[in-house]
This record gives C-alpha cells, sequence and structure tokens, in this order.
C-alpha cells in the first residue's frame, strides 16, 4: 500500500514528492546532489537558495509557464537555525534581515550550488591539465571497475586520510606474529570524484614518496588529487602510483569549516581487505569482485 501511494504520488506531484525527498536527505549533500542529477534528466531544474522565496525546507515555486525547486535557507554556509528563524520572521514582519544575515544571503553559497562540483572546481583551477602535467584521459571512478587493463586516472576529492602500520597488533596477528621489514606505514583512502567513490591505497614501499605529502597538507572532503594507478583483477580499488595536488574545492577551505559529508576526516579508520566499510555519505564498500 505504501508503495502504491508513494509510485502515486511520484506521478501525479512529481515537484511536491521531489521536495519531500531533498528534506528528508538534508544532511547529506551527496545523496542530494545525485536524486538533482536524476531530476535534471527528468526536465526539472532547482535554484540552491533564492532570497525571496527560501523557507526552511524545499519549496517548489511556480511561475505562469513553470515550475521548480528551490532549496531552503539553512542550506546556505553561516546561516545556521536561529539564522533561518530570523529571516523568516523578518519577512513576516515587514523588517529588514539582520545585517550580517543579510549578507552572507546576499552572497550565499551552499553545497549543491553546481550538479558537477568536483569537476566545475577542476576546470575553474585548470582549465588545461597539461600545465600540471596531466595528459591522459581522465576515469570517472563510477567506470574504475575490477580488472580494467593498463593504468586509470581519476580527478577527485580525498574523503578519508587513514594511515596504518602494518606491524601494529592487529595485523601482526592476522600474519602469525610475523612483522614486515623496513616501511611498515601505509595509507587508506577514499576518492570521490561527481560519479562514484572508490577505496585507494599507498603501499608501505611508496609511503614516503606518495603518503607523507598527503597526510601532512591534505584536508578530507576537501583536498582535489589527480590519481593515476592500477585496479587489480580480483578487487575493486586503485593502487596509486602517483598523485598530484591541484587544489581544494573551495577557495577559501581553509577558513570552511563545513564539509559537504559531516564525520569525514584524517585519522578514520578503513577496514582491511574483504571488510566492509560504510560512511556518512554514499556508502562505499571493499569488496571482493567476482
Amino acid at each position: 500500500m505504501i508503495s502504491y501511494q508513494t509510485c502515486w504520488l511520484k506521478a501525479h506531484y512529481p515537484l511536491e514528492f521531489a521536495a519531500a525527498t531533498l528534506d528528508a536527505e538534508s544532511h547529506n549533500a551527496t545523496k542530494q546532489l545525485n536524486f538533482l542529477r536524476e531530476l535534471k534528466l527528468e526536465g526539472i531544474d532547482y535554484i540552491p537558495v533564492d532570497p525571496e522565496h527560501s523557507t526552511d525546507r524545499w519549496v517548489v515555486v511556480r511561475n505562469e509557464n513553470s515550475a521548480h525547486l528551490v532549496g531552503p535557507l539553512g542550506a546556505v554556509h553561516g546561516i545556521g537555525p536561529k539564522g533561518v528563524d530570523a529571516i523568516l520572521a523578518s519577512r513576516k514582519n515587514g523588517k529588514p534581515i539582520p545585517a550580517g544575515i543579510a549578507k552572507k544571503l546576499k552572497n550565499a553559497t551552499t553545497d549543491i550550488d553546481s550538479l558537477y562540483p568536483v569537476a566545475d572546481r577542476v576546470k575553474d583551477l585548470y582549465p588545461d591539465l597539461s600545465v600540471k602535467g596531466i595528459k591522459s584521459e581522465i576515469t570517472p571512478i563510477k567506470e574504475i571497475q575490477c580488472g580494467i587493463e593498463g593504468p586509470v586516472v581519476a580527478i577527485a576529492v580525498i574523503t578519508r586520510i587513514a594511515p596504518r602500520d602494518a606491524n601494529d597488533l592487529a595485523n601482526v596477528a592476522k600474519r602469525g606474529g610475523r612483522k614486515v621489514s623496513g616501511q611498515s606505514m601505509y595509507l587508506n583512502t577514499f576518492a570521490r570524484d561527481d560519479t562514484d567513490e572508490i577505496y585507494a591505497k599507498v603501499d608501505r614501499r611508496d609511503f614516503d614518496r606518495l603518503a607523507t605529502p598527503i597526510i601532512d597538507q591534505g584536508k578530507p572532503g576537501k583536498s582535489i588529487y589527480a590519481i593515476k594507478g592500477t585496479v587489480p583483477a580480483d578487487f575493486r580499488m586503485i593502487k596509486i602510483d602517483r598523485i598530484i595536488y591541484l587544489g581544494d574545492m573551495t577557495k577559501d577551505a581553509r577558513e570552511r569549516s563545513h564539509a559537504t559529508n559531516p564525520g569525514q576526516g584524517q585519522g578514520q579508520d578503513v577496514e582491511e581487505v574483504g571488510g566492509g566499510y560504510d560512511h556518512n555519505g554514499p556508502t562505499t564498500r571493499i569488496e571482493e569482485c567476482k
């Protein structure tokens, strides 16, 4: 019965259904963007925020010959629940919006300003990637699957930075008490573009050369890298051979504390090969290929 009602609402009130769906994912910009891309293919457009029409939730704005979705005031960076209440109260009472809030609303930025934020940011940073020595074809992460032949190059935001020690107690126990010689540190990461997310690893033999700069300077959820590596035949991941820092997702990334997916960060653990790993945002599985 619920499935029937859902289908009926989606068929007869597609914009209202879409607005309710987006509200249900209000704390997950990645899922919202995936849904907004689907809506775009269906001919439904949106505006991230509208100073005149945005409320505390997604709304449908209709004109004479068209209609579109408008995002909520709370999506604006720097405007929290109190700011939203102040804006709505000012509208109701016909009074000016407090100056500080009005400035944030006038120069509003949100996590859904672009349907393809990673690609658009990279184009803004480097219209010509060859200036960074990147001449290979860029492979969308969604297309990076087990056994893809040859090296792949992806451009993505590093969402997790998790250095690990091959000689920690858990890893040594798995090897029956045997310790590895030489460099024992390696790096587990996740990389996300506008299409998908994938597990990527810097081997301990390349730790000093590749991993150390990422750990020291990388900002999870913000730093963009060009990643080159290979994909095992039986496991969906990228074994990183080369990585180049391209920039951050926002020009003022150092000052902004609002991340696209709260909870992601440096040093958080990543399960070893064969296990599953979930985090806020799109569900990414560390999985073997069949």
